[in-house]
Formats: structure tokens, sequence, C-alpha cells
């Protein structure tokens, strides 16, 4: 139970509960800012006093783990119903306030167990991403001029298996609304780095964040033509930890093709300290995590 029941003091007290600590003095005040906002807007004040940015900068601090490990299966199906099916995992440890070394490999089948694809990223210069391919016993470079490709038959791009890349977006709040039954704020990202408008296969997304969870769940993605071709969801949501929330089901459905990805988790493990050797060209060719 919260004091008062306003939105600053249930954000107050889920970072209470998780024990965390921004590191950046700066950061604090926006996200206080932000928080203040929200009471604001709660109040009655008028959507005017939360902005688009506000509500990334939560969505980006308030569900943060110092790292993660995750093993889902995959389904993979096309326009006319078949299946194929995969075991995946996906461990992500963050570097600091903006970067992340996320490191995606395949377990199963036989035919693709060991691909793995590696990203680094850097927040003042170019991001590296390497994808390894066993039965060629090579790893090829990822350019910027792929992020717009598709990983390994499924519909999420290379740019989707990134962090949201905030300071390369412009985000606006255009409303409320409700996503199968959850209260959310929807917020335009729209590129604003030339290198980003270039890079990105999006024009603009449209998210959906819930209020309780400060979690996406809903995304509507643009094409460059400005058309709206690919739909992502996220289901079955759990507080995995105090204050943490994750999807149990992630859906991925691109429209024009009528292709679907389909993600669920059957295990999941936050902050166990992972090492950054876990995150090298070197362990990325050594094969699945013992």
């Amino acid at each position: 139970m919260t004091c008062c029941g306003c939105g600053m003091c249930v954000l107050a007290e889920r970072k209470g509960e998780k024990g965390k600590m921004i590191g950046e003095f700066a950061k604090k005040c926006l996200i206080l800012a932000a928080m203040i906002s929200i009471c604001a807007f709660q109040a009655g004040a008028g959507a005017e006093e939360l902005t688009g940015r506000d509500v990334m900068n939560l969505e980006d601090t308030e569900n943060e783990a110092q790292d993660e490990i995750m093993i889902m299966s995959m389904k993979l199906i096309n326009k006319r119903g078949q299946e194929r099916n995969r075991k995946v995992t996906f461990t992500i440890k963050k570097v600091n306030e903006e970067d992340e070394n996320i490191l995606v490999r395949f377990l199963e089948p036989a035919d693709v167990a060991g691909v793995g694809l590696l990203t680094l990223e850097h927040a003042a210069t170019e991001d590296d991403q390497w994808l390894y391919l066993p039965a060629l016993k090579k790893e090829r470079r990822i350019s910027s001029s792929d992020q717009s490709d598709n990983f390994m038959g499924t519909d999420f791009t290379y740019e989707d298996m990134k962090s949201e890349k905030l300071n390369d977006h412009t985000y606006t709040l255009l409303r409320e609304d409700k996503f199968e039954g959850g209260d959310c704020y929807v917020v335009e990202a729209v590129p604003s780095t030339e290198k980003q408008k270039s890079e990105s296969g999006y024009s603009k997304r449209e998210i959906w964040i819930r209020k309780d969870s400060l979690l996406r769940v809903h995304v509507k993605y643009y094409d460059k033509r400005g058309e709206y071709f690919k739909v992502g969801n996220r289901r079955d949501i759990e507080e995995v930890l105090p204050g943490i929330f994750r999807p149990n089901y992630v859906e991925m459905k691109n429209l024009k093709t009528g292709h679907t990805t389909e993600l669920t988790f059957e295990g999941r493990e936050l902050n166990s300290g992972l090492d950054d050797e876990e995150f090298t060209r070197r362990s990325l060719k050594r094969g699945v995590r013992s």
C-alpha cells in the first residue's frame, strides 16, 4: 500500500523495493521531474504536463536489471500456418546508463544450434554486431546497412535486437489508451538523428506502455514510406522481482507477409553477476554457455 495513492508515491515505493541507485545525478533529476509530471497529470493538470520522453525514461529505468539470462522457445509461423520451432537463450548485461551487451544463441534444432548474435552497444561510436555461423566456422560483422534485415528468418530485425536508443529518437505522447484491458500511455517514436534516419527500417513507431508496470505491451511499426506493416505484442506480464516486470509471451507479426514469430519464456535469471567475458567474440564462437 502507498501513503497517498499518487503515481509518484507508487513509483518511489517500487524504487525502494528494488534498492537501486541511478548513477548519474542528472538522470536522477530527469526521472524525478518525470515522476512529478505524472502526479500532476493524474491530478488533472493536463496531458501537456507529461512528455513522451518522460514516459520512455521511466520505462528505461523502472524495469532495469543489471544482467539477465532468458531461455525461450521460438515458433516461426508462415502465412499458411506451417511452423518451425527453435530454442534460444538471450543474455544481457548493462554496461552503463545507455548501453548493453547482448548475446543471442540458438540451442535447438541441430541445424541452427550454436548460431549466435553478439551485440556490443557504444553510445559514442557505432555499435558492434557479430553473427556466428558454426557450420561455416566463421563470424560476420553486421553493418549499419543491415539493420533493417530480418534476423535468422524471424520477424525481428537486427535493429530490434538492440536496446532502445533514447537519444536517437524524438518521443511524443500521443494519448492515453487501453490495450487488452490495461491503461496505457501511447508514445510516438521518430528517428531524430541523420544516422538513425538512414539506418533504421522504421519511419516511426507507436508504443503502448502500461501505466501500472511501465512496460511496453504493444508496438506498431511503420516502414520508410509511412505504412503500418508490423506489430509486436507482449502478454502474460509477471512481476519477476519486486518492481521489475517481464512478459512471458512475445509475438511479432509482419502484416504484409503474414509471417509471425512467437517467443514463450521458459526461464529467466536476473542480477546473477554475469562476467564481461560472456560478451566477447571469443565466447560467441565458443558455443553454448554451460
